[in-house]
């Protein structure tokens, strides 16, 4: 008994450390993850310059801990600096009265000016507003004079007037019925869904007109927009400052808590590999296996996704350079994140920009040759890379990997782009792992049964 209860005591004490462990490294996981990932990747490089310092482990760690800073950290810090300077500079640069000279450009290329705008907007209002009065009891001159506004703005839309025949009429109604009747409100009712069927005819119908109202918000609305925007702004920015500095703080610390970490992974990683395998209630063989396909799997998720996105975001930062396109390093950056995304890719990127180019800029000869350099060598690159990284080495169904990496972003942040599909991989080892665990014992029961 006494052995039993000092065994369970041991098995609570692991539980509660366990947990209490747990709370205290959850922050560094992320950085001790990436470390791992780095070590793995780097694994060659390490050997090679260990040979080269005739196995000096410390020495050698710290070379190569150098080596990964100077080709991943450096370059990722510069770009991500000059991402964020441009999209700064970006915003402190939009002209508002420019911009909406450009889209009213745009809306006329398109075909989606509204015509007689005004005059719709103020019929709309008039009989919006005089439908309100006459709910709550609106005077004869109230309605007389809302009635003579709409006919005004009636007689500025001449060419169209006949086709108002029904609006007219129903207007006519309304003179006609005793203001704050029921009959009169039925009145304007009808008078005001006649005109929404007078403006939609008149915009080329439903879809038609439903695009053309959007794509002319009156001033009013713009004015609405704009305040509502200015506001949620005001209201998140000292939540969003103090989330920044947060976030640049941890960033800092996890930075060089990976730092750190990679150099003693690369002193010590095969004396913690055979401490945590001494530990592990695994049988060596599977954990030798789970050792190998985590090698496997980092190499053909990770290299290959990095490498992928790295090239052809470097291949769209040259072409959006020549297309003459502004902030050329948030453009490259936003299409190294978008490439990691299967299906989705970089296409995210060049399409928009090709259009901007072709419909804001009227710069049709570069809008068509940046689409052909995307679809032709941007795009085609991951192509091209992927296939030389994994040599077969992948063997996640595609729709398995787009749900692994959305599903891995959901819950992990943008991390989980590495994350889902390595987790999906070791869900499949293991399970098979279970299924050859499983048919090994349903043999042994078949002899044990046949022996006796």
């Amino acid at each position: 008994m006494s052995r039993k209860f000092s065994f369970y005591m041991l098995l609570g004490s692991i539980a509660v450390i366990g947990v209490l462990f747990y709370r205290v490294m959850a922050n560094f996981i992320l950085p001790l993850f990436l470390a791992v990932l780095l070590v793995v990747m780097f694994h060659p490089l390490h050997r090679w310059i260990l040979q080269r310092c005739k196995q000096r482990q410390r020495l050698a760690a710290l070379l190569t801990t150098a080596a990964v800073m100077l080709i991943v950290l450096a370059p990722a810090g510069v770009v991500l600096t000059l991402a964020a300077q441009e999209g700064a500079s970006l915003v402190g640069s939009f002209n508002q009265a420019m911009a909406k000279d450009r889209v009213t450009k745009l809306r006329h290329r398109l075909g989606l000016d509204m015509p007689y705008a005004d005059s719709l907007r103020n019929i709309e209002a008039t009989l919006t507003g005089l439908l309100e009065k006459t709910k709550s009891g609106a005077s004869a001159e109230v309605q007389r004079s809302a009635v003579l506004s709409v006919r005004r703005e009636l007689d500025k839309i001449a060419t169209y007037k006949p086709s108002a025949y029904r609006l007219t009429s129903a207007l006519d109604d309304v003179q006609l019925s005793e203001p704050g009747s029921l009959e009169n409100q039925i009145a304007v009712q009808q008078a005001l869904a006649e005109f929404r069927n007078f403006k939609t005819w008149l915009l080329g119908g439903t879809p038609i007109a439903q695009i053309r109202e959007l794509a002319n918000p009156g001033d009013e609305r713009l004015g609405e927009l704009s305040d509502q925007t200015l506001a949620m702004i005001q209201r998140g920015l000292p939540a969003l400052t103090a989330d920044t500095a947060v976030l640049v703080g941890k960033l800092i610390l996890g930075t060089g808590v990976m730092i750190v970490a990679l150099y003693f992974f690369f002193i010590d990683g095969p004396k913690i590999i055979r401490a945590l395998m001494r530990l592990s209630p695994l049988e060596d063989r599977y954990e030798k296996e789970l050792l190998e396909e985590f090698d496997r799997i980092s190499r053909a998720v990770v290299l290959a996704t990095l490498l992928s996105a790295v090239a052809q975001g470097a291949l769209a930062g040259v072409g959006f350079w020549f297309a003459g396109l502004g902030s050329v390093f948030l453009l490259t950056l936003l299409t190294t994140v978008f490439a990691m995304i299967p299906f989705v890719g970089a296409a995210a990127v060049w399409v928009p920009a090709s259009l901007w180019l072709y419909f804001y800029e009227e710069r049709t000869l570069a809008a068509v040759l940046l689409a052909v350099y995307g679809v032709g060598v941007i795009s085609l690159a991951d192509n091209v890379v992927k296939p030389l990284v994994l040599h077969g080495q992948s063997n996640l169904h595609p729709l398995l990997a787009l749900l692994s990496v959305l599903g891995g972003v959901q819950a992990l942040g943008p991390i989980g782009i590495l994350v889902g599909p390595m987790a999906v991989a070791f869900l499949q080892t293991l399970l098979n792992i279970l299924h050859r665990e499983l048919m090994a014992q349903d043999k042994e029961a078949t002899k044990s049964t046949q022996g006796s």
